[in-house]
């Protein structure tokens, strides 16, 4: 594919770099060749040029003495990666690139005001609201007033329920650096200076009394609400008992690439795609209020509402419900999340996945599909 279509029918003459470790999983995961050497051979047949990987370091000499590959393909590598690394001024003198004497270059740039807005538009523009349902009154032009966006003139109390409340760690995903600034530390202690829901909402609304009860696990150490007790505590029932309206923040829990505890990300496939652990107590709980419940739901994917579509059904003068998908906003992510609750961003976002019901299982016979009852 590489070869045939990305080099001779497209024309790329670019580096191609390995994802790290692929070129080891050709040998132990796929069991495309037999060895690293063919490993390293089939690597530079396809024209990858650069690994993220020990392969070619450990093989690919021996491969080219084997006559495995030829001089010309290693020099054609050579050749692409030289003058690549040209074209970025990696051999100009430092002070007069823009990339190494330039803005991009200091450490004033990282969290500068600039990117931090940047980051806090992109994340606004990530949130998606899939449901938005009236709350009953109308508006001055006669239509029903939806759930979103809150506002503080009419709403004077919210309560704030479930594992992802108080954190800040999962809004970041997989596979990144810690946050703040100071020496890398590991989730969640990478993540401390970031804002939270609660204080977000509590900033943005000050007048507006917050009761906030997460119910279950925290979701910084553990699966979010996987716990043998009930998630709906008699803390959780009080504060939706004073409170005029739900907020629900729910979700999977995604951090540190090897994290315990993950429920998404990669190497941590699930099997259902429900709500992790026991969160649809909550939201079952929520629902049964028959007050206005807002479902925050953190993802990195499809994640199944049913328990918000069957309690509704159910439920004898149910709750309007808004569902809003938040994804992982990265280090802004909470803030854009607030942002599109009061209307202080427009609901932009448009979901980039079918959201199946929960009925539907993964099958992970190969090849692997979705069955749907």
């Amino acid at each position: 594919m590489s070869n045939s279509v990305l080099r001779k029918h497209w024309g790329f003459d670019g580096v191609i770099e390995s994802d790290c470790g692929a070129l080891s999983h050709i040998l132990d995961q796929h069991k495309y060749v037999k060895d690293k050497l063919h490993a390293a051979a089939a690597s530079m047949n396809g024209t990858c040029d650069v690994e993220c990987d020990s392969v070619y370091s450990g093989s690919l000499l021996t491969a080219h003495t084997a006559g495995l590959v030829t001089q010309t393909q290693l020099a054609a590598a050579a050749r692409r990666i030289m003058t690549h690394r040209f074209k970025l001024g990696l051999f100009s003198d430092p002070r007069g690139t823009t990339y190494f004497g330039g803005k991009y270059n200091q450490s004033t740039s990282v969290h500068s005001d600039e990117n931090a807005a940047i980051a806090r538009e992109a994340a606004q523009q990530g949130v998606v609201v899939v449901q938005n349902d009236p709350i009953g009154s109308t508006s001055a032009s006669g239509q029903p007033t939806p759930i979103l966006p809150l506002s503080t003139a009419t709403v004077k109390s919210i309560a704030l329920i479930g594992p992802m409340g108080d954190i800040t760690d999962p809004f970041l995903g997989d596979y990144r650096p810690a946050a703040c600034p100071g020496p890398a530390k590991s989730a969640p202690e990478g993540t401390a200076c970031l804002p939270t829901l609660r204080q977000l909402l509590a900033k943005r609304a000050p007048a507006v009394t917050l009761h906030v009860a997460n119910g279950c696990g925290n979701g910084s150490t553990s699966v979010p609400c996987d716990t043998p007790a009930s998630p709906v505590t008699p803390a959780v029932t009080a504060a939706m008992a004073a409170s005029e309206i739900i907020i629900l923040a729910i979700g999977e829990k995604v951090t540190d690439n090897d994290h315990a505890g993950n429920t998404g990300g990669e190497g941590h496939d699930r099997s259902t795609i429900g709500l992790p652990g026991r969160q649809a107590e909550l939201v079952l709980a929520a629902i049964a209020s028959k007050k206005p419940v807002i479902a925050v739901i953190l993802s990195g994917g499809s994640v199944s509402v049913d328990a918000l579509k069957t309690a509704a059904a159910s439920a004898s003068g149910s709750s309007p419900v808004a569902v809003v998908y938040a994804g992982f906003g990265g280090e802004t992510g909470q803030n854009a999340i607030v942002d599109v609750l009061f209307g202080d961003a427009p609901a932009s976002g448009r979901l980039p996945f079918t959201v199946y019901p929960e009925s539907c299982e993964y099958r992970r016979a190969v090849p692997s599909s979705l069955h749907c009852a």
